[in-house]
């Protein structure tokens, strides 16, 4: 029987009980978010060293900051920051901050989840119609994606390997479900041992196969939390192929910190 380790961590900086990890790349470097009085701050963890992360374009408040999401082996940084607007992407890289925001989505309401070796960056947005969008950042363009089994604005991407499969979570009529897409197809994730629809997959997920490590965060918005690693004998097989929709643009802008 294989042997488990947990290992507990918190920004010192932060007020008991406030950090979370999102995200670890092979190198065992750690990103995340803690909370202190003037609002939510990112953290990089390497070596027992925590460095906070607040993108210089982010308000601090109660319910705002900066939140560090997914890291890749190059140690690019990808989240979210908060301001007047509402919510952004970012990237950081070699001490840049760079902003992403969808495009075809409304201000205020993207959210960059996962990167990987080779900077592709996917997360969700929020178009003109209150719907919720999964988006593939890749070579200066951004994709569009939607789960088809997922009621109308409910699919969210959190992260992305190497060869380019994608997971996340999307919504119906049961529940929450997770998803694998790779090669144009949809593969439900659900959890034989979890309660109908209330299964999730976020950031780091799908690097725990090849790196041996899983990411997990207790009880943000549930009880229990439980981490899963899931072999091909437990995927839901899914239908046919799903292309992914292009529209090109530009990231916005950035500014060294």
């Amino acid at each position: 029987m294989p042997i488990h380790i947990f290992n507990t961590f918190n920004d010192p900086s932060g007020i008991t009980g406030t950090t979370v990890g999102n995200g670890v790349n092979d190198a065992d470097q750690i990103v995340g978010r803690y909370q202190d009085a003037t609002g939510f701050h990112g953290f990089l963890e390497t070596g027992g060293t925590y460095t906070t992360l607040d993108d210089p374009f982010a308000v601090a408040g109660a319910n705002s900051g900066t939140l560090a999401n997914g890291i890749n082996a190059k140690g690019q940084i990808v989240g979210t920051y908060t301001n007047a607007v509402g919510a952004h992407g970012f990237l950081l890289s070699g001490g840049t901050y760079i902003t992403i925001d969808v495009p075809f989505g409304i201000p205020g309401n993207t959210f960059a989840n996962g990167i990987n070796d080779t900077g592709q960056i996917v997360g969700q947005y929020t178009d003109a119609h209150l719907n919720v969008h999964g988006f593939l950042y890749s070579g200066g363009n951004y994709f569009t994606f939607d789960d088809p089994l997922a009621a109308a604005g409910s699919t969210k991407a959190t992260d992305i390997n190497n060869i380019g499969q994608i997971v996340g979570n999307y919504t119906d009529a049961i529940g929450i479900h997770g998803f694998l897409y790779s090669g144009g197809v949809f593969t439900t994730l659900d959890d034989p041992l979890a309660r109908p629809g209330s299964t999730f997959q976020t950031g780091s997920t799908i690097r725990a196969r090849s790196s041996g490590r899983t990411l997990t965060s207790k009880a943000e918005t549930t009880p229990f939390s439980i981490a899963t690693v899931f072999s091909p004998a437990s995927i839901i097989p899914l239908r046919t192929a799903v292309p992914l929709q292009m529209a090109s643009t530009t990231m916005a802008r950035s500014l060294a910190s």
